[in-house]
């Protein structure tokens, strides 16, 4: 075995061919180790390669590195190459790759655990095009465990070489235009883009197991496609990975997506959408949310803040939002817009109101049953009834009053019933006797 840990290794005339069969080991937890393979066109290692802390071999994109036995990175390892790289016996992951976009690894990929990093060239300050490798080009078949495409710069366009499929998460940061290409792509962990901006596929799916985060000013182009929030197969736990088994996603940051659907077909569990606090997501195109059952298996629509005065909001500017494509969905702490205003009337109106389970703090999905209230001569102690259908109730949105209608009264009490109007959070409701006498 050889153990290397020294800052540098260097250069042409480094020969380890004499240790085949045995391992190399690139080990020291307190500093990273830097490898420069010079101008050799093809540089070989004979044995095993464990790394086991940051390590980068210095080869330029016109150098080849290939490693004829066993790759292993460890948990705290990274391994990063500018150039082509090869490993003849098994790769095994549990850190990171980092290499530039349009680097070709020739291996079979470990699919439960480990990070792939895709990086733009930070440094030349010219626009340059990167094709990421297509892994797998079966249909359906995984590309990747982790993915990180990391622009560092706003110059480099990113593309998609293929269907992408990642096992778990897939991240876009640090700048950088990626586009999908109209690839399909299938994420069944979670999918962010954080100050960098993403061309989501048209006529290719775009389907995303877990969480939707869209952060720090994002760019999301959804190119009058579909995202749809998928009940997961994936479950890697039994091999040290995650689970992503279930249909449970949460959505950060203000997105315009185009068809955003959701769906429930199995009668075992719910489906979740959890949308953050004060946040707008807005679906140019068609709405679909659909549970199996309202029973035990709804599509739950909520915040991440329950009770909040300013809960997230749904404007649908596209088609309209319909109880052929919105049902069996139990509902709180959200506002539903059309067009940029309140849903006037609310969704789930006579004969739908079975359609969905409303759970309060919500506005546009569900009429207000009943308002109640008294009526008192002598302030708060003795009820009267005025003149006949005299009470009129109103609602200030802050900007504007609209007339809910005539209350019905009874005994100094009155009522006003099924309003459809959507009433939010924070509105200010007014009563007040019209044309009394008393």
């Amino acid at each position: 075995d050889l153990t290397i840990s020294g800052a540098i290794i260097a250069q042409n005339d480094l020969n380890i061919n004499q240790i085949s069969g045995n391992t190399i080991f690139f080990d020291n937890p307190s500093a990273s180790i830097i490898m420069s393979i010079g101008s050799i066109a093809t540089y070989t290692f004979p044995a095993n390669v464990r790394i086991t802390t940051d390590t980068v071999f210095g080869n330029i994109s016109d150098n080849e590195l290939i490693i004829n036995e066993d790759l292993t990175i460890g948990v705290d390892g990274l391994f990063y190459t500018q150039g082509d790289f090869t490993v003849g016996g098994t790769f095994s992951n549990e850190g990171s790759v980092s290499v530039v976009s349009d680097v070709v690894a020739t291996l079979t990929q470990d699919l439960d655990s480990g990070t792939w990093i895709y990086n733009g060239y930070c440094c030349n300050l010219i626009a340059e095009v990167y094709t990421i490798q297509d892994f797998d080009a079966d249909p359906g078949d995984p590309d990747f465990y982790n993915l990180i495409i990391n622009g560092n710069t706003d110059l480099d366009e990113i593309n998609i070489g293929g269907e992408l499929v990642t096992n778990n998460d897939f991240s876009i940061q640090n700048g950088g235009i990626v586009d999908s290409q109209n690839n399909n792509i299938q994420v069944n962990g979670s999918f962010t883009i954080d100050a960098s901006s993403f061309i989501a596929p048209s006529t290719g799916a775009f389907e995303v197991g877990k969480d939707f985060s869209n952060l720090n000013s994002s760019t999301f182009t959804n190119s009058s496609g579909t995202v749809e929030f998928i009940d997961s197969t994936v479950d890697l736990s039994g091999s040290g990975g995650a689970d992503n088994t279930g249909n449970d996603h949460t959505i950060t940051g203000d997105t315009t997506f185009f068809d955003f659907t959701i769906t429930e077909d199995d009668d075992s569990d719910n489906g979740t959408i959890t949308f953050a606090d004060a946040s707008t997501t807005t679906i140019a195109g068609t709405f679909i949310s659909q549970g199996f059952d309202l029973v035990d298996d709804p599509i739950v629509i909520n915040s991440d803040t329950p009770g909040s005065l300013n809960p997230p909001k749904i404007n649908v500017t596209g088609n309209a939002v319909t109880v052929g494509n919105v049902y069996n969905v139990d509902v709180s702490d959200n506002l539903l817009y059309e067009a940029g205003n309140r849903k006037d009337p609310v969704l789930f109106v006579n004969p739908n109101e079975s359609l969905g389970i409303d759970s309060g703090n919500n506005s546009g999905w569900f009429e207000e049953k009943v308002l109640t209230g008294s009526v008192y001569s002598d302030k708060g102690v003795t009820k009267f009834d005025p003149d006949s259908n005299t009470v009129r109730v109103i609602v200030y949105d802050g900007t504007s009053v609209t007339d809910l209608g005539t209350a019905t009264t009874s005994g100094g009490d009155f009522s006003l019933t099924d309003i459809t109007f959507p009433i939010e959070p924070g509105d200010t409701l007014g009563f007040y006797i019209d044309d009394a006498t008393e």
